[in-house]
Parts: C-alpha cells; structure tokens; sequence
C-alpha cells in the first residue's frame, strides 16, 4: 500500500513537471481548454485578431505593390502615347515617299503591340487590369491592331480593416475605354 501511495505521488510529480515543461517549449499558460476556460477563450480572440491583422497588413502592401506598378505602367503608355503623337503630327501634313509612310506605320505598330503589352502586366499570377478576370490578359490584339478588352469590368475588394475595403486594381475598361465601348 506505501508503494501505491508513493508510486501516485510520484506520478503526480511527474505529470506536474511534464505540464510545467510543457507549457515552457510553448511559452504558453494554457495548454488545454479545461486548464481555464476563460484564459483560453481570451487566447484564441487574441490569435484570431492577431492573424485577422497581419492579413490586413499583407492587404495594405498588396495595393501599395498596385499602385507602384500602375504608376509605371501609366508613366510608359504617356510616353508612348506622347511618341504616337509625335508620329502622327509630323507624318500628318503633305505627301510623303512609301518608305517614310511604312516606316511610321511599323513605328505605331510597334507603339500599339508594347501598349497592349502594359495592358497586360502581370503581378504574380494576376494581370493588373483585368477586374476580376485576372487570370487572363485582359486586351487582345488582332491582326488589323484593333484591340479589344476582354477582362472584367468588376475589380476585386479586400478589407483593410475590420469594416473597410479597397479595390485591388483597375480595370483596363475604366481606364482605357469610355463606358462600355472596346
């Protein structure tokens, strides 16, 4: 009978230690739910904040990464828009020989292949002005350089605090096109 008595205590010594060790490696108080129902309810509030705001902060520099790059997709279609205007202005008066009416033609081909190239910038696996579809580029070139728009109107909204959203991105259609019309 001594042997069963030392051999409990013993044990409860043991299982003491273990929680104590325990809750060391995990530097948490409470391990289990029946430890203190209270603390442990306030514990996974807390977590679950914690995470909820580290997501808004990650939201945060997904649109700032955006805007970065919608700055220097707009900078380089004004410069190119700029160069078009150029060719058009100083091609646009009087007659002129084949070779320099082909080479301006070839200039605003070019002009329109890179602008439908920044139409389609990709950040990751997302195209920036495709709204909602972007998984896809959104501006399709065909073979007489007409562009057509073939993204997503609607643009994406992720919160940035508990009640607050921003849209994540530009849809090309806002941006480029007037209404409705491609």
């Amino acid at each position: 009978m001594r042997y069963n008595l030392f051999m409990l205590r013993t044990n409860r010594v043991k299982s003491g230690i273990d929680r104590v060790q325990e809750q060391i490696a995990t530097q948490k108080k409470v391990l289990r739910p029946s430890d203190d129902p209270a603390a442990f309810c306030t514990c996974v509030r807390v977590s679950s904040e914690s995470s909820l705001y580290k997501q808004f902060g990650s939201n945060v520099k997904k649109i700032r990464m955006y805007g970065t790059m919608y700055d220097t997709c707009f900078t380089t279609i004004n410069e190119r828009l700029a160069t078009a205007k150029e060719i058009t202005i100083s091609y646009a008066s009087g007659e002129l020989p084949d070779s320099l009416r082909n080479n301006a033609v070839d200039q605003m081909k070019d002009i329109i292949e890179h602008l439908v190239t920044l139409g389609n910038t990709v950040i990751g696996d997302d195209h920036i002005f495709a709204g909602k579809k972007g998984n896809m580029p959104p501006f399709q070139l065909d073979e007489n350089y007409s562009v057509a728009f073939v993204g997503s109107s609607d643009v994406a909204q992720v919160f940035v605090d508990k009640d607050e959203t921003e849209e994540l991105g530009i849809s090309g259609n806002s941006v480029f096109y007037d209404g409705d019309k491609n």
